[in-house]
């Protein structure tokens, strides 16, 4: 190898290795908050989101241990799961089933926000604990069944790739790629997006009902305003909208450079490239897969910063563990 390749694959060492161990301890400290804080009854009380939220947290967990992990390994030279066929498909496989199920699990509290914000109380009737726990366990199944395409598409010791353990063909490709841009990349954020508007649309509705007749249609405005009840569980149900809509906000920036890349590469499938080029490539790579999971890591911090009544509850658990 030439120097300048030796001086890149260096320079993409020291980065996944330093921010890979930095998401770790960050994620690791805000996932364990977050999962203290979200099995509390009280939060599971307050919306049909937390449940979501407690799913996510759990993923995200998984995800850092496993895909962020495994870029850590990259950085120290332990680069063995490339190389062989089974470690190679299995760490693509927990990376594309985890980080998808984080996804979705976002884009289905986006719609359950939607739902509990309707003036029909028929719709509104689908936001439940129960409808929940059914989605959750939806979502697991067919992401784990679509993700399987990895064992199929994905193999050890790949030339003129970006890496040695990617997609097998040019077929492969376009397969790999479709999976990665209907199951992560468009489809979560526009559901994100589109059930963000409807929320948005349906609380407008709602503050203008009250503003209209707040004799007559008190009842209804505050079903419109999406939380059953009084003034107070309205102001925590508001509170879980700022958290939810923040993390949406940094998801879909998160996921940007990642998509970027995947058009790029199948854009650029048949080309041969030469290995400072693929060397290059691989570095964006592995810099836009580690931004993807900016979202997933400073999710905590996100929840405290957007969120009063979160960081209530979080105080609420110090003095409580204090005691």
């Amino acid at each position: 190898m030439s120097s300048n390749i030796l001086s890149l694959l260096e320079i993409r060492n020291t980065l996944t290795a330093t921010i890979g161990i930095s998401f770790m301890v960050i994620g690791t400290i805000g996932g364990l908050l977050n999962i203290l804080l979200f099995a509390r009854r009280r939060m599971w009380n307050l919306s049909p989101c937390i449940p979501y939220m407690f799913a996510t947290t759990v993923a995200n967990m998984f995800n850092l241990y496993t895909s962020v992990l495994i870029r850590v390994l990259y950085g120290f030279k332990f680069t063995f799961m490339l190389y062989f066929s089974a470690p190679c498909k299995l760490q693509y496989y927990s990376a594309y089933t985890l980080v998808c199920i984080s996804s979705w699990l976002m884009a289905a509290c986006c719609a359950d926000r939607f739902i509990a914000s309707s003036r029909d109380a028929d719709i509104r009737c689908y936001s439940s604990m129960r409808i929940a726990y059914r989605v959750i366990f939806s979502i697991i199944v067919i992401v784990i069944v679509a993700a399987s395409e990895v064992f199929f598409c994905i193999d050890a010791n790949q030339i003129n790739a970006p890496g040695p353990c990617y997609t097998t063909s040019p077929t492969c490709v376009i397969i790999d790629q479709f999976y990665v841009f209907i199951f992560q990349i468009i489809g979560p954020p526009m559901c994100m997006i589109v059930f963000g508007i409807g929320t948005y649309i349906h609380i407008r509705q709602g503050q203008k009902v009250r503003s209209t007749d707040a004799h007559t249609k008190t009842v209804e405005a505050t079903h419109v305003a999406g939380a059953i009840g009084d003034e107070h569980t309205r102001g925590k149900n508001r509170a879980v909208l700022r958290m939810l809509f923040a993390q949406i906000l940094v998801y879909i920036a998160c996921t940007c450079p990642y998509s970027t890349f995947r058009l790029y590469a199948v854009m650029t499938a048949t080309v041969i490239k030469s290995n400072e080029r693929l060397v290059i490539e691989n570095i964006i790579l592995n810099i836009a897969i580690l931004i993807q999971f900016i979202d997933k890591t400073f999710a905590f911090f996100i929840y405290t910063l957007t969120s009063a009544y979160f960081r209530q509850e979080l105080i609420k658990l110090f003095k409580r563990r204090n005691i």
